[in-house]
This record gives C-alpha cells, sequence and structure tokens, in this order.
C-alpha cells in the first residue's frame, strides 16, 4: 500500500472477525506490532497484513489489503459514530494522512456507488453476504448453463411465476464463478445486453427484482449453484461495426431503406447505409466490402428492382460467404414484391426463412432482437 493506516483496536478487531482483547493479546505477545498514541493503541495496517500472512491462510491477505483500501467501507463504519464523523469533516489534514484518507472516505456514500455501477452494470437481485462482486472466471460451458436455465425454467413454469420466466427469456443469461472482498465463493447470473435493451432494464429495474429473486432461488432448488447476484451488464460497441448493413437498390432507399436505417438507428441499433458511411472521394468498393465484413447482419430489401443491379449479386454472394465461414445467420432477406418471382432467380435464398416489407420497421426490429439474444446466449 502506498499509505500505512493507523487502525484501532475495534478496526483490527473487525478486519480480524476477533475481539479487542482478542487483538490486546496479540498485541503483547508480539504478533501485532502496535503503539499508543494518547492513550489507545493503534496498529499499523502492515502489521495486520504482516500477521495474516504468518497465520492466515493467504487469500485473505488479498481481502483484507482491498478493505484497508476500501472508501466505501470505511464511510459505512464512519457513519456509526456521528460526532467523530463531524470532527473528521471539520478538520484540516496534511496531504496522504490517514485523517485526509478517512475524509475523503466520507464523500463516498450509497449514491456514489449506485452511481459507478450504475455506468455499466445493473444489479437485479442481491443474495445474503457483502454487496460486492467480481467475475474470476469464464462462464460455465453454454451446454451446462443451458441444463441449469432449463430446468430453473421449468420449475417457474409450474408455479405461475410468469415475470421470471420472462426475465430469463429477455436477456442471454449466463452463469459466472465470482468472489468479493472476503474471497466467498458465489455464483453471478449474467447477461449482456446492447444499449436499448439495457436503458429498458435499468428503467424499469425496480419491478424486476422480485421476479431476479425469483429466478435466482429456482436455479439453487432445481440442482443448479448459489446464485448471489442477479446482473444486467451493457454491452459496449465499437464504432467499427453494424449490427446491420442495409443492401437495397437505391429505388428502394426513400421508401423502404431510410425508414428502415431512421427506425432501427433511433433504437440504438446500428446499421451501415451507404449514403451515411461512403464520403466525397471514397472509394465506394472498399467501403461496402469493409462495411460488409464488419456487419453482424446483412438485410438484403429483395425487389425487382435489387434483381437488376450487378452490383447486388456481388453484394450477396460476399454476405453468403460471410454466413458459411461464420456457421450463423447473416443473410436476413426483406422482400418488396411477390416473393416467388423475387425467389425464382436466386435459388440459394429459397431455403431461408424471409420477412415481408409492410411498411412497418418494427416487425424488422422485432426479428432482429430475437436474433441477438439467440446469438448472444450461444456465445456465452
Amino acid at each position: 500500500m502506498s499509505q500505512p493506516l493507523l487502525l484501532t483496536l475495534e478496526e483490527v478487531a473487525y478486519l480480524l472477525r476477533i475481539c479487542p482483547a482478542d487483538v490486546m493479546g496479540l498485541l503483547e505477545d508480539g504478533s501485532l506490532v502496535g503503539l499508543p498514541i494518547a492513550g489507545h493503541w493503534r496498529v499499523r495496517s502492515e502489521s495486520v497484513i504482516d500477521f495474516l500472512r504468518e497465520g492466515l491462510r493467504r487469500e485473505n491477505v488479498r481481502a483484507i489489503e482491498k478493505a484497508l483500501n476500501d472508501p466505501a467501507r470505511w464511510a459505512k463504519a464512519l457513519r456509526e459514530f456521528p460526532d467523530l464523523m463531524t470532527s473528521i469533516e471539520q478538520e484540516e489534514y496534511s496531504p496522504n494522512s490517514m485523517g485526509a484518507f478517512l475524509k475523503n472516505a466520507l464523500k463516498y456514500d450509497e449514491t456514489t456507488a449506485e452511481g459507478i455501477q450504475a455506468m455499466g452494470t445493473i444489479v437485479l437481485y442481491h443474495g445474503t453476504g457483502a454487496q460486492d462482486f467480481e467475475i474470476v472466471g469464464s462462464a460455465w460451458e453454454p451446454t451446462e448453463a443451458k441444463r441449469v436455465l432449463f430446468n430453473a425454467r421449468r420449475l417457474l413454469i409450474a408455479r405461475g411465476c410468469g415475470e421470471a420466466v420472462s426475465l430469463l427469456d429477455s436477456a442471454p443469461f449466463a452463469v459466472f464463478p465470482a468472489t468479493n472482498y472476503f474471497n466467498d465463493d458465489f455464483h453471478v447470473l449474467q447477461a449482456e445486453l446492447p444499449l436499448p435493451e439495457y436503458e429498458e432494464v435499468r428503467l424499469t429495474q425496480a419491478d424486476k427484482r422480485h421476479a431476479a429473486k425469483q429466478l435466482a432461488e429456482a436455479i439453487a432448488e432445481s440442482t443448479g449453484p448459489y446464485i448471489r447476484f442477479v446482473a444486467i451488464r451493457l454491452q459496449i460497441a465499437d464504432p467499427e461495426d453494424w449490427e446491420v448493413f442495409l443492401c437495397h437498390a437505391s429505388e428502394d432507399k426513400a421508401e423502404v431503406a431510410r425508414p428502415l436505417y431512421s427506425h432501427l438507428t433511433a433504437r440504438g441499433i446500428s446499421c451501415w447505409i451507404d449514403e451515411a458511411e461512403i464520403a466525397w472521394g471514397d472509394s465506394i468498393v472498399e467501403k461496402i466490402q469493409h462495411g460488409l465484413s464488419r456487419a453482424r447482419y446483412v438485410i438484403v430489401v429483395l425487389s425487382p428492382q435489387l434483381l437488376q443491379k450487378q452490383w447486388a449479386q456481388k453484394e450477396l454472394r460476399s454476405a453468403l460467404a460471410l454466413e458459411l465461414a461464420s456457421d450463423r445467420n447473416v443473410l436476413l432477406p426483406l422482400l418488396v414484391g411477390d416473393p416467388h418471382a423475387l425467389l425464382a432467380s436466386l435459388p440459394f435464398l429459397r431455403e431461408k426463412r424471409y420477412l415481408t416489407w409492410e411498411g412497418d420497421p418494427t416487425a424488422v426490429e422485432r426479428e432482429l432482437r430475437t436474433l441477438a439474444r439467440r446469438h448472444a446466449s450461444r456465445s456465452a
């Protein structure tokens, strides 16, 4: 640690989970190095850590080091002594002193903690124990996680817990091993969602807390692991990646491509469209190939006008090659016109399920979200 802390007997006892009288005994026999200040014993934090290294499991050393430097723990402890808290807030302390550390700790409150958490993680359920967690390994194998969640889902359905079932189905949850400051071992049920779905959860999280509790309990009851937290994380987007590449003829831009682009983009689904990505002087071929290679899905606005474009055939073949290489759905046909006539000249699209354009981009958005959840679940 950069700056040693001087701890009271009570603080040391709290960290070591023993009573002050026992700590005094450790001081007297030399196990801990202490010094009297104004009639009270103080112990340097290094002494506590040295003692732990000698007498306790090494894993606990990391927990104590974190606890000593965690402003949230100090803030919580100080709030139990209002007079002391007021005194610390009014005093002036030299930089890097214990007083300065405690004064800064008082600025750290639950609102600050929730604000930090809200920047990237929403905790819908928290079981017993400490309120922090840290993922310490990879997610469970998809096959095993699927078995656990399947049995929990059956249990929830049998008990009529519809909201918990909806929560489970709404996000690609995975099971992760986790720990905390005290090296507890437990598991976290966590899903990663793109911004629109994440914001929806954030705004309705109060309504989902009971469902998350039911879900965690159902997992444990159906021979799954103990789930201490159910959490939602924000999926970090890359500005050079797109969810959707819009392949379309210029004749379909005003009636189909632009409305679809505007709707999806407004709902946080990033789209590649030529007029937004190809600037004056850019290589059209390079830009299109870059967009195709970085898109998760290629929506082909299949119309009689598109079939007359030679470049459209090249984009279709490129998208099909990506699909074969990635072993997942990439090419998504959106038909504008008579399906039989449109697919007659494209045999490689006949076996695919297609959507027909009815002028409402909401249906396309809904199908895209279903695909995204399925893809995320398989990738977890």
